[in-house]
């Protein structure tokens, strides 16, 4: 029987704060993916991951939500999750970066980018945690000296191609 790693209960504690604090814009992509409302998917919201606590992820399909505030944006605001993407990444999570104001500025346009992203998971099966297949790291935004790169084809299940539009580090398609 595979039990379950202990979670330390700071953590955990830390974990249920950042829950009631959360800004709007979290509180936004929260309301788009809860109760599994993004196709069908379960998000778990403000979950510890080793030394940092993720603001939603899919554990199924191995992804992160990231909605990044005014803070990320700062010189040491972009290193400091260069080192956390780099973190997820190793264990073989895809990131999805979502910049805050963009949030209230378009949410229809982040829900689309995290559906197609929730979509090309589905279709593809989850990263394996051991980096196999490679993680991914996926931003709709861009973030000077991040990672911003999709490797591979964008074509669902279905057969109609998603394009590139919005997945290479030059784009900004919620703008």
């Amino acid at each position: 029987m595979r039990r379950k790693p202990e979670r330390q209960a700071e953590r955990i504690e830390f974990a249920r704060e950042q829950r009631h604090q959360a800004n709007e814009f979290s509180v936004d992509v929260w309301q788009m993916v809860r109760a599994g409302r993004m196709l069908g998917e379960k998000f778990r919201r403000e979950h510890p991951l080793g030394s940092y606590t993720l603001d939603f992820v899919c554990l199924r399909l191995v992804l992160v939500i990231e909605v990044d505030g005014k803070h990320h944006l700062t010189e040491k605001g972009v290193e400091r999750d260069a080192v956390r993407d780099r973190f997820m990444k190793d264990r073989g999570f895809t990131v999805l970066r979502i910049r805050g104001f963009e949030v209230m500025q378009d949410g229809t346009a982040v829900r689309r980018r995290i559906e197609e992203v929730v979509r090309r998971l589905q279709c593809d099966g989850p990263s394996p945690r051991s980096g196999a297949r490679g993680a991914r790291v996926v931003a709709y935004t861009q973030y000077p000296g991040s990672l911003l790169h999709y490797p591979g084809s964008l074509v669902p299940c279905g057969g109609e191609g998603l394009g590139k539009r919005g997945l290479e580090p030059d784009a900004n398609p919620i703008a």
